[in-house]
């Protein structure tokens, strides 16, 4: 957590070790004891804050329900987390991509989610989702949320689930009354 605060308040580029190690209250030796150096740091931090957006969405699109009920519970589990940690949300939305080993990760938590809706739809009435267009609205939930995030003094991030779920479904071919 003292990497991503550290992240949210500073930008990945301008924050040193000893900016997260004053942030953990922990020396520098140890620091090192569990990091190479604040790009090994902060891939550790980001697969944190990854696993804890997978878990909430993985646990709301489970169960029983449509499609829609459950592709809206799970894009309302991702707004949720974010919302409620914001640090969590500066450092994965906007700062990931300014360290090369986060990016990569990022991309690869994109496209889970992605094959995570592909799976979602399948055996349930419908076309199966084409891989692209699951990525197009992965994109789509991410770039809203971004967009919350940056007028996080206008709106709140969950107030983009309902819309972003529509359009999800439009893009998909889902909607009401687009069969």
């Amino acid at each position: 957590m003292a990497m991503l605060s550290a992240v949210a308040a500073k930008g990945y580029g301008d924050v040193t070790v000893s900016d997260v190690t004053e942030r953990a209250s922990v020396s520098r030796a140890t620091f090192y004891q569990f990091f190479d150096g604040r790009e090994a740091c902060f891939e550790a931090a980001y697969d944190a804050a990854a696993d804890v957006m997978a878990t909430a969405i993985g646990e709301a699109v489970s169960g029983e329900g449509s499609f829609e009920v459950r592709l809206a519970r799970g894009i309302e589990a991702y707004c949720t987390v974010l919302e409620t940690n914001r640090v969590l949300a500066q450092a994965v939305l906007f700062e990931a991509d300014a360290c090369p080993a986060a990016r990569l990760r990022r991309m690869a938590a994109l496209d889970a989610w992605a094959e995570q809706l592909v799976r979602l739809a399948e055996g349930v009435p419908g076309p199966p989702i084409p891989v692209p267009w699951a990525h197009a609205a992965v994109g789509a939930v991410t770039h809203l949320s971004r967009i919350a995030l940056a007028q996080a003094d206008a709106r709140d991030i969950e107030a983009i689930a309902e819309p972003a779920t529509r359009a999800v479904l439009v893009l998909l071919g889902r909607a009401p009354g687009e069969r």
